[in-house]
């Protein structure tokens, strides 16, 4: 393909986000200038590496067309000083003036010839002001320029239908050159035109494309599992981390001495992932001693290169068992006090009283789901311990399964040894032990009120404390694993453990218990849910994410039903009335003179059987005499009768209806 505009930015090492990030950015901000100046051109194509942020355009036009623009000046019958001064303005004279009639009243206009545009002046021009816009997270200037990049720039290839465009950006002149891949000696690569670019670039070992880079590795593990019968375990950030950190990648494998099984497999894995970058592989289910690694360069004696990892490998590994040796000189109990000495966020305690009230509420919730406790009970203060421990100083990421780890060595219970182990996981599939599923929620509630008592709310779009991934890791929960538990009360219990410590706490619970509902609203419109049918069944005196999700489904399908249609037609009478009778009155039955008033009560006394929505949609037959007992008040009763009486009684009938029927679902968002 032949690109008519190419740009590239080369400099030192850009890190994997920034690269993505670069993309988006700079195609965004150069289709943005292209639209307002009117350029036509066929696709943009854009690519990064950890080196260079290069974008081609195709089929760009060289000029920007004339144009004839019409500029509305005063009326004809306006005063000739006013005409003058429209004409000096616009730098026209009386002979570029011509009439045109505009809502029945004529007008002078001026018809103006814009001139051709060179679109490689408008580039020149607007390039450096397009690059100073891209919005790195993190930027830097270097030496004395005021420009930004996320690295030094070292060069800038600019061509624009096969001549240079010349500008200056971060101290640098754009240039119609650029530079191979460094680890084969950075050579410098002259274009005279870009349709060759690409292919040149692969010359000097330089893969643009990400895709192209992803296939080659891909292919090369795939081969090796294939030889060996085995599978590579799939890790998304590392392996788009490794695409993203060479420019031609080389994909060497690597063994390891089986003596190090004795380390547990999620520490061998953490090793490989997070210290190494390394790709591991399973057979049979079990981890293999093998592993694969990534070179930038490809080298004649890879031996050497393959020894080399695989000693870094066995020091990490080694370095490991000491960490586990020193842990295990002191067992949990006896770390339990070093708790103390751990600040858990500024004014929410320490890690100690941290533990202590995870404790506490999960005594609470499992007394909500009749879960027995007592064998597991005096295990619950160890949830945190392993923070006192060097390997997970060492493996921050590894939090909870250190602790599940040595709680086992320990002969802790297995159900324990698990909730310590999962307690962070954000998902839990059906089936696991109801322990881990009432300690990961009380971990995370607490950590959501320990945010909110020290940082007081949350700001910008990003994450950094995990409190958003927290709270919808709550709801799916206890949507997932049918856990009957209304969040409120637990955050209310939650938010007197602060209190009972001595811990001063400011926590808005309201505030917190919306946030939740925001997250909940986003769940469920994910799985399809309308906002207007999530609103119905979300109240201000419960959060129970299961129930509201179970009310969500049958309300979901009986709207669509046909005696579904119908209720929805007279609520919205009742809806419509309600608004102005909002009466406190009680009711006297005693004065009712129709038995369409007698039957409507009748329906109102029966609603007080609903504890849930479900119940009450489910109850067609009632649904089916509810609807036609309102249809026929309605029609046949004055509700604003000339009886001052009875207008009351009338309306404190309709108002008790609606109040009873709005506690069960909040039919106004579905209505309007």
């Amino acid at each position: 393909m032949m690109n008519e505009f190419l740009l590239e930015i080369y400099g030192e090492e850009i890190p994997s986000w920034a690269q993505r990030y670069a993309e988006k950015d700079l195609k965004d901000l150069i289709e943005e200038f292209l639209i307002l100046k009117k350029v036509q051109y066929s696709k943009i194509e854009i690519n990064s590496s950890s080196r260079r942020v290069s974008i081609s355009i195709n089929k760009i036009e060289k000029e920007i067309p004339q144009s004839v623009l019409e500029i509305r000046g005063p009326g004809i019958d306006a005063h000739e000083n006013a005409l003058m001064g429209f004409l000096n303005k616009n730098n026209s004279t009386s002979k570029d003036l011509v009439k045109k009639k505009v809502k029945n009243k004529d007008y002078f206009f001026l018809k103006i010839k814009s001139p051709k545009l060179k679109v490689n002046i408008l580039l020149q021009q607007n390039l450096p002001i397009i690059l100073s816009k891209v919005r790195w997270k993190k930027s830097m200037r270097w030496n004395s320029f005021d420009e930004k990049w996320i690295r030094p720039i070292k060069s800038i290839l600019c061509i624009f239908h096969n001549k240079k465009i010349v500008f200056k950006y971060g101290g640098v002149t754009s240039s119609n050159f650029t530079y191979g891949n460094y680890k084969y000696g950075e050579n410098k690569i002259i274009f005279k035109k870009t349709n060759n670019y690409e292919k040149d670039l692969e010359k000097n070992h330089v893969i643009l494309s990400r895709i192209k880079r992803q296939n080659i590795i891909n292919k090369k593990l795939e081969s090796f599992c294939n030889l060996k019968r085995s599978k590579v375990i799939e890790n998304k950030d590392l392996f788009d981390r490794v695409v993203d950190s060479v420019e031609y990648p080389n994909v060497l494998f690597g063994t390891f001495s089986e003596k190090y099984f004795d380390l547990p497999e999620f520490l061998l894995k953490s090793v490989m992932f997070e210290k190494q970058d390394y790709f591991c592989f399973f057979k049979n289910k079990s981890l293999m001693n093998s592993f694969a690694f990534i070179s930038s360069k490809d080298i004649p004696k890879k031996k050497k290169i393959i020894e080399s990892n695989e000693n870094v490998l066995k020091a990490r590994f080694s370095d490991a068992e000491f960490f586990i040796k020193e842990d295990r000189k002191k067992n949990l109990e006896d770390r339990l006090g070093n708790l103390k000495e751990i600040i858990f966020f500024r004014n929410a305690g320490n890690l100690f009283q941290r533990a202590e009230r995870i404790q506490k509420i999960i005594v609470f919730i499992s007394g909500k789901i009749n879960f027995d406790l007592k064998r597991f009970y005096k295990y619950l203060i160890h949830s945190n311990v392993d923070l006192t421990c060097e390997l997970v100083k060492e493996f921050p990421s590894l939090q909870g399964k250190v602790g599940g780890y040595y709680a086992s060595l320990e002969n802790f219970p297995n159900e324990v040894c698990d909730a310590i182990s999962t307690q962070y996981n954000l998902d839990f599939p059906k089936g696991d032990n109801y322990l881990s599923l009432l300690m990961s929620i009380s971990q995370k509630v607490d950590g959501i009120l320990g945010f909110f008592n020290s940082y007081k709310k949350l700001s910008g779009a990003g994450d950094p404390f995990g409190i958003r991934r927290s709270v919808l890791s709550i709801i799916k929960i206890c949507i997932q694993n049918n856990l009957n538990l209304d969040l409120i009360e637990i955050l209310e219990f939650s938010n007197k453990k602060f209190e009972e410590q001595g811990i001063s706490s400011e926590v808005d619970l309201e505030n917190i218990i919306d946030y939740f509902r925001k997250r909940l609203l986003i769940f469920l419109n994910d799985m399809g849910f309308k906002s207007e049918e999530v609103q119905s069944v979300l109240f201000k005196n419960k959060f129970n994410p299961l129930q509201l999700y179970k009310d969500l489904k049958v309300l979901k399908k009986f709207i669509s039903s046909e005696n579904g249609k119908k209720f929805q037609s007279a609520i919205r009478r009742l809806i419509s009335i309600n608004e102005n009778s909002k009466v406190q009155n009680d009711i006297n039955v005693n004065i009712f003179q129709s038995k369409e008033e007698v039957n409507l009560y009748k329906c109102s006394q029966y609603l007080n059987k609903y504890k849930q929505g479900i119940d009450f949609l489910e109850d067609k037959n009632f649904i089916i005499l509810f609807t036609y007992s309102l249809n026929q008040f309605f029609d046949k009763v004055k509700v604003n009768s000339n009886d001052e009486k009875l207008k009351e009684n009338r309306r404190a009938l309709v108002n008790n209806l609606f109040k009873k029927v709005n506690n069960i679902y909040k039919f106004e968002s579905l209505i309007r």
